[in-house]
Order: C-alpha cells, then structure tokens, then sequence
C-alpha cells in the first residue's frame, strides 16, 4: 500500500476523539508505525525502550502484550465508532496464536484496504454484523432480550488485574489488557518511589469480603515536593469506587517534633478462618525510624499495630506451625543493634506492643513493651544480627509456657540494610 496513505490513516486515528485520552496508546501506536517495514525483526525490549525510556529496568515483555491487547481493543472500538468509514483499516495480528498452518504471526501492525474481503488480522469475529443477521436478531428480538439478561447475570464481570501510571492517572486493566477505570491524580506521582522495587508493589488486588468482588488497594505518594507527606492507603472496588482511605503511622514523642512521613512498603491479606474475616496486613516505614505493622479489618479500620525501633520494608504471609493460621513475617534493620538485619516474627491475632530496645534513645513508650523474653502473652519473635540468643516458647499440655534460650551463630542474618 501507498505509505502515504497509511500515514494519514495513523495521523486520522491519532487526532480522533476515541484516541484523544489515551496519549500512552498515540505513543505505541506510533512506534509500530515507524517499525512497520522492519517489524518481522521487532523485538518487544526495543519496544519497552521506546515506549517507557524511563522504565526499562522495571518492565518486561508481559507489559508489551498488556499494552498491545489494550492499543487492538481501542482501534476495534474506533473503526465501530467514527472510524467506520475510513479507506484504510489498521489492525493488530495475533502474536501469540498460531494460524491454521501452524505458523506464528510475526508482524506487530497490519494497514489494508476497507475493500478487502474478510476481516483484518487479529480483529474479532463478528465486529460487522451484516443487515442478514440483524433481521434475524429483529426477529428474534423478544427471545435474546430474555437470554442477554439470563447471560448477563450468569457471566463473570471483568475483575481488576493490572495496573499502570500514565502522566498523573492511574489506570486498571482486566486480564486481557482492556481499560476498565482510571483515577487522576493532580498531585501526580513520585515516581522514584513507585519504580523502587517495581509498581506491583504499591498495588494490590484482593477479594476482601470473600463475595467474588476483587478490590483495588492503591498506596499513593504524591510528586516530590518541599514539604514531604506520608503516603495514602486507598480502597476502591472493582468499578472504580473509593470506599475508604487510611494513612500510615501516627505522630509520636521519640520523633521530637519532626512531622511523621509513613510509606506503606508491604501490604498482605490473611485468608479468613472460621473465627475470623480477612485482614489487610500493612507495613509501613519512616525513611529512618521506626517502622508499623498495622492490621487493619476490610473497611479500612485499624485494629492493632506493632512498633519496631527500625526499618521493616520486606513483609510476607505464612503458616509456618500448621496450625491453618498464617503468621507475620518481616526483615530489615533494628536501629537498637547498631543497624544489624533483623527478622520479625508476629502472630497475626496478637500484634500489639513495641519492640524491646536495649539502647533507651530507640525505645517507643506508650505502646506496651514487646517482650524480649518472647512470653505466652507476647506475640513476636525476634532475631537481630548475629550470635544473638533465640528464644521461643513451648507451652506443656497445661498451657504453661516454659521458656528455652538456643544460642547459635545466625550467620544468614547478619548484613546490611
């Protein structure tokens, strides 16, 4: 086909109403459109580099397809809407599936003709329906109106499943690809932060109530600026509606006046039991002291917290007794052993207290003091560094605990933050 032709063809998508928003969707576009006569050797890191120049340690190529599903949606959405009549359709082969003689597409963008028979690459069956098959669906008007309903309510609705940061929007993708919602944010992102250990990080999908209904957590941190704030834990369901917000921390004496700046850095979900519902576990830190685990009920209500003279960033769920309840496990650093690695141990129906110091300046007041004895009232564990004692609890068939003290030389815990 004539190149200039399809040029216009992209420029004409590029200003239309349905691509006017969807400025990260331009972009790709238009990079598929400059590799087009080299696109058999199109590689996705080269896409990942053109399209995220300021990400390309952090995105792969499952983040390409995520981005290719959504650019196929939205042409199909615009040649049914006002792309109906142009001359020259652009479509998105499949990559993935193989044709019917066993080989794999190997071009990323396809430009064709409106006249060609048959549909373009990639482009879903049924997206023309012919004046034939609408009589047919008039005549049988009374009887689809009965089934679309019945499907209707029987077919899963799409659940949130990816996330991405666009300028100052966030926005949540189902599982194939296709936008469901977006948020703006006018405060934009600090985006630093966010790329630290990776977007899937700050996000979470969960189904809190156990109804089938996957919730979005967003922790957000406003762009950089000259006074600092704590970041915002922040509930939305899946259509998109805030239910709740919580912020990390509290202001507490031992920070001496200094205004508290909170990051959530770990979020999990305990399964529910049949005494309990699920709860949201969150650890949250101060880039230097101290840190919070928080446990918070699915309405976004704190229900206990526990308080480390440190930094706690790394956090995990587990059953580690067998006993069908998962424990709280966090590392990172204890400011009160001269900055040694340090691994937390919690029992989630117990978080309460605060860390036992041995420096005074480190100890939290007000909290309830973490025992370091680790007694049958106390719910954490804690070893620091190396060569310390480890000491953890056995309780007889009376339920009396008695205490033992292990000595060991805990090698695998002793580096830096």
């Amino acid at each position: 086909m004539d190149p200039t032709a399809i040029r216009d063809q992209i420029d004409r998508i590029l200003r239309s109403q349905s691509f006017a928003s969807k400025s990260q969707l331009r972009r790709l576009l238009e990079i598929l459109f400059k590799h087009m006569d080299s696109q058999t050797t199109l590689k996705p890191d080269q896409v990942i580099k053109e399209l995220w120049p300021e990400e390309t340690r952090t995105k792969r190529p499952a983040d390409v397809a995520t981005e290719m599903n959504r650019l196929r949606h939205a042409l199909e959405s615009y040649y049914n809407g006002e792309g109906k009549s142009d001359p020259i359709i652009i479509s998105l082969p499949n990559r993935a599936a193989p044709a019917t003689d066993g080989t794999h597409e190997t071009r990323w963008i396809v430009a064709q003709p409106r006249d060609v028979e048959g549909p373009p690459p990639g482009w879903r069956v049924g997206s023309r329906i012919t004046v034939k098959v609408l009589g047919a669906i008039g005549a049988l008007a009374g009887l689809a109106t009965v089934s679309y309903v019945a499907v209707t309510m029987l077919a899963p609705r799409h659940q949130p499943k990816f996330a991405r940061l666009d300028g100052t929007a966030l926005r949540i993708m189902d599982a194939q690809g296709k936008e469901l919602w977006s948020k703006n944010f006018p405060g934009g992102f600090d985006t630093a932060w966010f790329y630290q250990k990776g977007l899937a990080s700050r996000i979470w999908f969960e189904d809190l109530e156990g109804k089938g209904h996957v919730s979005v957590l967003f922790a957000y941190s406003a762009a950089p600026s000259q006074q600092r704030h704590s970041s915002t834990l922040i509930c939305y369901s899946d259509r998109g509606k805030e239910k709740w917000r919580w912020t990390p921390g509290r202001d507490l004496p031992e920070l001496n006046g200094s205004p508290p700046v909170f990051l959530t850095m770990a979020l999990g979900v305990l399964k529910a039991t049949s005494k309990r519902p699920p709860r949201i576990v969150v650890a949250n830190v101060d880039p230097w002291w101290p840190s919070q685990i928080a446990i918070l009920d699915s309405k976004g209500k704190t229900i206990s917290e526990y308080w480390h003279s440190g930094h706690l960033a790394y956090m995990t769920l587990a059953d580690l007794d067998g006993d069908g309840r998962e424990e709280i496990i966090a590392t990172g650093v204890a400011n009160g052993y001269d900055h040694q690695a340090t691994l937390v141990v919690l029992d989630s129906d117990r978080v309460f207290g605060a860390s036992s110091e041995v420096q005074a300046e480190f100890q939290i007041h007000g909290m309830g003091i973490w025992c370091l004895h680790f007694a049958a009232d106390c719910g954490a564990l804690r070893c620091n560094g190396w060569g310390h004692d480890l000491l953890h609890n056995q309780w007889d068939n009376s339920h009396h605990h008695v205490h033992q003290v292990h000595h060991h030389d805990y090698g695998q815990f002793h580096g830096n933050d």
